[in-house]
């Protein structure tokens, strides 16, 4: 449950559009910083960033819907 939370309070505080922007800016400084010596692990970071960007998409997506009343 405790994760739960975490989650809750980190939404809370931004909206999930703003941390995937904030996510996709981030790599793509690092990427440009490392300018082509890129890491060992590059495709598992790689899957990381997209499941994380397509997590928040998908949770945006889902926090502008309105609820049935």
């Amino acid at each position: 449950m405790e994760i739960v939370e975490q989650l809750d309070q980190l939404l809370n505080s931004s909206t999930a559009e703003e941390y995937r922007n904030t996510l996709l800016e981030v790599y793509h400084l690092y990427i440009l910083h490392e300018h082509g010596h890129l890491p060992v692990h590059f495709d598992s970071m790689a899957n990381h960033m997209y499941a994380l960007t397509e997590f928040f998409r998908i949770t945006e997506a889902e926090m502008r819907k309105k609820p049935d009343h």
